[in-house]
Parts: C-alpha cells; structure tokens; sequence
C-alpha cells in the first residue's frame, strides 16, 4: 500500500477529519477486506485498500474504534477511498446541516 495521507481537493471539505493511522476492514457482499484508515469524521472516512471500488457502491466499514457502520463509496483513486457513513449517528450530523451520504449521492448523480 502506498503511503498517502490526503486527497487534493478543490472542494473546501464539510467535516473537520481527525488524522488516522490504524486498521480497519471493509465488508462488501459479506467479504472483509483489510484497509489503513487515513482520516476521520462523524460522516465518513477516507481508507486505503487493495478492493476495487466504484462510486456509489453499499459496503460496510468496521474498525474497533468506530464499530460497524454502513457506508457508501463517494469517491476512489489509486487505492484511497472516500466513504460517507449512511447511518442515524450520519443522519444526526446531515440534520444539523453537515453534508452526509444523501448530499454526495447527488453530487455523484450530477457527474
């Protein structure tokens, strides 16, 4: 794995991340896969993993720290992942007016 600890953006980002350095796993079609977490925030999380991922695709991220979550795949590149969590804990976040899965949803429909 490569050693990446932000993705470039043009976009200034919603959720204050929380650096990260551990692991954790992502489950998708009941299969876990290892990932390094890079970042964090109430609302997702930035990974690195060996999956191929797509936009818009449903998995899971499970760490000891977060527990389970479901999540959806905002955006992936050379093996770095955005997730957004599609939760209550995100649902609480998003209704206080910090953008969530339904906001990047939209943006991914929109490209």
């Amino acid at each position: 794995m490569t050693n990446v600890t932000f993705r470039p953006t043009d976009e200034p980002r919603a959720q204050p991340r929380a650096d990260a350095n551990h692991l954790a796993a992502l489950i998708r079609d009941g299969k876990p896969s290892n990932a390094r977490v890079i970042d964090v925030s109430q609302t997702g999380v930035c990974v690195e993993t060996a999956l191929a991922l797509s936009e818009a695709e449903d998995l899971v991220y499970t760490s000891v720290r977060m527990g389970r979550r479901p999540a959806i795949v905002i955006w992936c590149e050379n093996g770095v992942a955005g997730l957004a969590f599609t939760d209550d804990i995100a649902r609480l976040a998003e209704a206080r007016g910090q953008p969530a899965a339904r906001h990047w949803l939209s943006v991914l429909r929109k490209n």
